[in-house]
């Protein structure tokens, strides 16, 4: 049964989580990274028409690697759009190629109407194999004509449960460590989605319907979320004027915020006696916060000429994007690598973030505090944006 869809505006889901009102992003860099596909300029004028603002600057960058060179390459508008009808009217797509160009064209959107001011650059893998996540961070990182100061990751992997399930993904992830560092050391914040498959492994099959039981795979979290130089973004769903985790049936399928434990990673210093006990002594707990993913209630984008609502921890990511990118503005600073603040100022002040009580990812509860479902819970940008000036006057 087709569920009623209530979406949002760009101002007020701006407004509902408080994104400071004198600050569009203006003067900092946001990077997207597209993994494939690509989008038609056509949607996102008309996206920044239906909010009343001129066309963001927006920078193509393809990226170079031993096996060819990234470029936009969209869908045509005709499968786009029969795309974006099946999925608003909650039916199986038949299009599924075109899926790579919804995701980018989503996160375009949202990145550049949540931080209108900002430069938006998109840079589009040379494959989307984990080799092209590798190639594509690297060249954004090293981006020294644009200097992006937030990157947007939608895109991942589950981790491999040993060497032999996935060579390449597991060298990557070794590889990445030193990347990821750099970033940090530039200060770029890596906004990372945490994945739509709740507490499990997509490779053990669906997942079940919302409410139900243990996800296959229990208690898996997808890359590069899981890395502690991300921060990772899980999805809630709205009912009024209260938020809950996201898990819902969706085309056939079931679908909820990504969380739990890294195998890959261990458990770094800022979450240490922190997360509580959700996660025993196991590794570095994924998510650390989270922000809109139900496309019932989800910003209105357009894709192929159609109008979506935003779906997925992948519009959850681009949000939250955009808000460091106005914060970044507001603060006249980089916050780079802003885990270890938000750890500390979280613990002493759980209200900075709309925390997230209720609802299940499969094998984890939305509780009090940080959880394993939604982190921290959604933003609250004024009240962030304060103590984060404060806490960088004491933690320079």
């Amino acid at each position: 049964m087709k569920t009623e869809s209530q979406h949002l505006s760009v101002a007020e889901l701006s407004r509902r989580y408080a994104f400071p009102k004198d600050f569009d992003g203006s003067g900092e860099t946001l990077g997207i990274i597209a993994m494939a596909g690509g989008y038609h300029r056509s949607d996102i004028e008309a996206m920044f028409r239906s909010i009343d603002r001129p066309m963001p600057e927006l920078i193509d960058v393809g990226v170079p690697s031993p096996d060819g060179r990234g470029a936009n390459r969209p869908s045509s508008m005709a499968d786009l759009a029969a795309l974006a009808k099946a999925l608003r009217a909650e039916q199986v797509p038949t299009q599924l190629d075109a899926l790579a160009t919804l995701e980018t064209t989503m996160d375009v959107q949202l990145a550049a109407a949540f931080a209108p001011g900002a430069r938006v650059v998109v840079y589009f893998a040379p494959a989307r194999q984990p080799a092209g996540l590798y190639y594509t961070l690297l060249t954004a990182v090293h981006d020294s004509v644009n200097r992006p100061s937030v990157l947007s990751i939608s895109w991942g992997w589950p981790e491999p449960r040993k060497l032999a399930d996935s060579a390449e993904l597991q060298e990557i992830m070794v590889g990445a460590r030193e990347l990821f560092d750099l970033a940090r050391s530039r200060g770029i914040t890596l906004c990372a989605s945490s994945g739509d498959t709740g507490s499990g492994d997509p490779a053990e099959g669906d997942t079940p319907k919302a409410g139900e039981g243990r996800f296959p795979g229990a208690d898996w979290v997808q890359f590069p979320a899981s890395s502690p130089y991300a921060l990772a973004c899980g999805g809630t769903t709205l009912d009024g004027s209260s938020e809950s985790s996201w898990n819902i049936r969706l085309a056939g399928h079931s679908y909820a915020s990504g969380g739990g434990a890294s195998r890959a990673f261990d458990r770094p210093t800022w979450q240490q006696g922190v997360i509580g006990d959700a996660l025993g002594p196991r590794g570095r707990g994924v998510p650390d916060v989270a922000g809109l993913a139900d496309q019932r209630f989800g910003s209105t984008f357009f894709a192929g000429g159609e109008t979506l609502g935003s779906a997925g921890t992948s519009a959850a990511t681009p949000l939250w994007a955009a808000l460091i990118t106005r914060l970044n503005q507001a603060l006249g600073t980089r916050l780079g690598h802003l885990n270890p603040r938000i750890y500390r100022l979280a613990a002493a002040d759980p209200t900075l973030f709309r925390d997230v009580i209720a609802g299940t990812n499969g094998e984890f509860q939305a509780s009090d505090g940080w959880d394993p479902v939604t982190g921290w819970g959604s933003p609250h940008g004024e009240r962030l944006l304060e103590a984060l000036r404060e806490d960088l006057q004491q933690h320079p």
